[in-house]
């Protein structure tokens, strides 16, 4: 088990920054391509068809190794295809056809349509993640989504994630461990009956690292800030090894400003995260 966090590519650090914005095939004028970076849930990117080819010149070569789409509405049918290129002429595939849902590693067959699907509860909010083993760099991103036409005659996709992760040097040699908050209700009425309200599972998270020394922890607290920057928002993958079928493993989120720092009897130490959704 291990994590990593990503950086969203328009917010490297400043004397990088740029403001170039996707294009899109296929769009709804009042939903267009621009709204597909930023943070904002309520604004969302909205297809005319089943399908949708994404279009992102960052205007320069930039590195890369995470591509994710976030707050989707396509169902578990739809595939997704990520290229890149450094003239738009020329493409390289990076994830050839795939199934968009994080957690399936093919499209099933022995369905008869989506209200079947015994993991439809885990469909609510749809994610799909490219997740590189090396450093990507290309000028051009593009990304092909391609929905099933009767379960997905439109759709919508609210955050195109396209960043470059850190992931611990030093190991978490002690151990680690990862809390989740689940928000779902259980009230009781007054005649005693249970109400249960089920929501989404993550809605925030705390990781929390162990390492050898003092020296081995502000050393990483210090490489990780460093990296970070003034990133406002961040993508966690919380179980890298596991993601294919744990899709709310993901968390698209803020990182608390503030340093939890831990000495405990063991004489280890500690830092912790607290992690919320943007939702």
């Amino acid at each position: 088990m291990s994590i990593f966090f990503a950086q969203p590519i328009e917010q490297f650090p400043k004397d990088l920054a740029f403001v170039t914005t996707p294009s899109a095939t296929n769009a709804d004028a009042n939903f267009p391509a621009a709204n597909l970076i930023g943070f904002d849930p309520t604004k969302a990117f909205k297809t005319t068809a089943n399908s949708t080819v994404i279009t992102w010149d960052f205007g320069l070569n930039r590195e890369f190794d995470v591509v994710e789409l976030h707050h989707c509405s396509f169902s578990y049918k739809a595939l997704w295809i990520v290229e890149g290129s450094l003239n738009g002429t020329v493409w390289t595939t990076l994830r050839s056809s795939f199934p968009a849902s994080a957690h399936l590693t093919s499209v099933p067959g022995s369905w008869s349509g989506e209200i079947n699907d015994p993991r439809r509860s885990i469909l609510n909010r749809n994610k799909a993640l490219y997740n590189s083993a090396t450093v990507q760099t290309f000028r051009y991103v593009r990304v092909t989504v391609t929905g099933d036409a009767t379960l997905d005659p439109t759709f919508t996709i609210g955050r195109l994630f396209v960043g470059k992760k850190f992931v611990p040097t030093t190991g978490w040699q002690y151990g680690s461990s990862i809390t989740f908050t689940d928000p779902s209700q259980r009230e009781r009425t007054e005649r005693g009956a249970l109400v249960t309200e089920p929501k989404d599972v993550i809605i925030s998270a705390s990781v929390k690292l162990d390492f050898l020394s003092k020296a081995e922890m502000y050393d990483y607290i210090y490489e990780f800030n460093f990296w970070r920057g003034g990133a406002r928002e961040l993508l966690a993958c919380l179980d890298v090894e596991d993601t294919v079928r744990l899709q709310k493993n993901i968390l698209y989120c803020t990182i608390a400003e503030g340093r939890t720092i831990t000495y405990d009897a063991f004489n280890t130490h500690s830092q912790t995260w607290i992690l919320e959704s943007i939702v």
